[in-house]
């Protein structure tokens, strides 16, 4: 699975978690879902937790930070990682 793919699937899902990001037109793929809103930390532990039911991954909590985890486009390098193993 490419970082495209894995992207379209987190935003799917935050679609899915939030109704803010349910009506947006976009999501942002370089900005922080906490900081606009989408999410918050239960939200971002319930995308964890699908993510790491989706890959069969384990995401550390040290990978759960604005430098690692701070937008789409680093969850994805993340989950990109995992996969790779």
């Amino acid at each position: 699975m490419n970082q495209l793919e894995i992207e379209k699937w987190i935003v799917s899902q935050v679609r899915n978690m939030s109704p803010v990001a349910a009506s947006a037109k976009e999501l942002p793929l370089d900005r922080s879902l906490v900081e606009i809103g989408y999410l918050d930390s239960f939200g971002i532990i319930e995308l964890v937790d699908a993510m790491e039911k989706n890959w069969k991954i384990r995401i550390d909590v040290a990978d759960i930070n604005r430098e690692r985890f701070g937008s789409i486009q680093k969850m994805a390098k993340v989950i990109g990682e995992k996969i790779a193993g």
